[in-house]
């Protein structure tokens, strides 16, 4: 009898333990990473990327959103199905539904363990944002030009002061303009070269972009 008493009593404590063990395989403190690249607080169409990571049990689910005085609008949901360690994503801003102005960018993240009562463990980013969707205003100040196949060419625009750089695009080459000629500061020149050695049909086109990497292109006749 006392025999049995000590064998149930093994069984009990033997139960207990590999329970402990297989819970505890479940159970890490350690929360998800957020990674968001942003080159300032102006945030518009240009992409932003986001990445989260988890050393655990791997994530769970995310979620961001744009937070302001209008609302909280969704801009992004994952929910993970295998619990990857990692997932990297482009929020792309939707400037029909965002309204202009200061808001607050978040995002949670939440991982497989067993914490919170198998709710896991979550990270929240909040940063506070200036949303901009509007591109710069661009302004052709000089007349038209004639260009070489495989010679340069000069001109004179004017941008609004939200930009942050602006010059001329020959096809994909990209040639910056520059200010401080004029009295006016918004007033800029360029000078650009047409290769020789693309094609004589290739566009050309004066661009800029804003803090919250909006672009404005503006095409002129030459």
């Amino acid at each position: 009898m006392v025999l049995i008493k000590r064998v149930f009593i093994f069984l009990i404590i033997a139960a207990v333990v590999t329970g402990v063990i297989y819970f505890l395989n479940y159970v890490e403190w350690y929360k998800p990473e957020v990674q968001v690249s942003l080159d300032s607080e102006f945030v518009g169409t240009k992409p932003i990327k986001v990445k989260i990571t988890d050393r655990g049990m791997g994530l769970k689910s995310s979620v961001a959103k744009i937070q302001s005085e209008t609302g909280t609008i969704t801009i992004k949901q994952n929910n993970y199905s295998k619990g990857p360690k990692s997932d990297s994503f482009d929020l792309v801003l939707d400037k029909e539904t965002l309204t202009e102005g200061p808001a607050k960018l978040i995002i949670e993240a939440v991982d497989g363990s067993y914490l919170r009562f198998l709710h896991g463990n979550k990270t929240v980013f909040e940063k506070e944002v200036i949303i901009d969707t509007q591109p710069p205003t661009l302004e052709l100040i000089s007349p038209q030009d004639y260009i070489n196949h495989g010679g340069s060419g000069f001109v004179v625009y004017k941008v609004s002061s939200d930009t942050k750089s602006s010059g001329v695009m020959v096809g994909d080459i990209y040639f910056p303009g520059y200010s401080g000629h004029f009295n006016d500061p918004s007033v800029y020149i360029c000078f650009f070269a047409f290769p020789y050695n693309i094609d004589k049909d290739t566009d050309v086109v004066i661009a800029a972009t804003d803090k919250a990497g909006n672009l404005a292109k503006n095409s002129f006749y030459y």
